[in-house]
């Protein structure tokens, strides 16, 4: 019978890349959120938006699905930074892809799939300005 050993160099490497899955941590263009008892695994470019509720946010995708996790706002603001999410509110993070009309009067931008996010009035001026209204 043939016995392989382990060094504990292979354990520390087995464990790293479980903790990139668990975490969040970017593998190209997938990402794992871990939500109650199962773990999430999406295409960064499928984020909506992400709302937030105190320390909890709830990651909406352009299918219409929900991932609730237990993080905050500005822990996926800098997770996600390498794709267009843009903050609009305190309790949102918008992704410009799918931005498809903005409502001056009302302070709301409006996505492709008829979902209106409020525009906080300390950030409209930034958030009408990067669309050069």
């Amino acid at each position: 019978m043939l016995v392989q050993t382990y060094s504990p160099q292979s354990y520390h490497v087995a464990d790293i890349n479980m903790n990139t899955l668990n975490n969040g941590i970017r593998i190209n263009n997938r990402f794992a959120v871990k939500s109650h008892s199962t773990s999430s695994i999406f295409n960064k470019e499928d984020i909506l938006y992400i709302s937030a509720d105190s320390n909890y946010s709830t990651i909406i995708l352009k299918n219409g699905s929900k991932v609730f996790t237990s993080k905050t706002l500005k822990y996926w603001e800098i997770k996600f930074k390498d794709i267009q999410l843009l903050r609009v509110h305190k309790s949102y993070l918008v992704n410009t892809l799918y931005i498809q009309n903005i409502h001056h009067v009302i302070s709301k931008i409006e996505l492709n799939t008829g979902i209106f996010i409020p525009v906080s009035r300390s950030l409209k001026k930034v958030v009408f300005g990067l669309f050069c209204l």
